[in-house]
């Protein structure tokens, strides 16, 4: 089972792992949005669990590469089940 799945398992959140996996490589909140093309305090709603919604994928993509994971395990993270997989 990938740390990923684990995570999950473990009833965390996508702003939880965002948070662990931003401190973990020494990057800023600012340097986080700043990647994603969005604002800091946008990117703060996100780690702090504020937002509805997942981010578009315009923005999911830098996210991922950011944080050393794929679109789809911080689709899996937030809650969302691909086709074709159980959650």
């Amino acid at each position: 089972m990938s740390s990923i799945h684990a995570y999950t398992l473990q009833g965390h959140s996508l702003g939880d792992f965002l948070r662990d996996r931003r401190q973990a490589l020494g990057l800023s909140q600012q340097q986080v949005a700043t990647a994603m093309g969005i604002s800091l305090s946008r990117y703060s709603a996100i780690e702090m669990g504020q937002l509805r919604r997942i981010p578009p994928p315009s923005q999911l993509h830098p996210l991922a590469q950011v944080v050393g994971c794929t679109p789809s395990e911080l689709l899996t993270i937030a809650g969302y089940s691909l086709l074709g997989e159980e959650a």
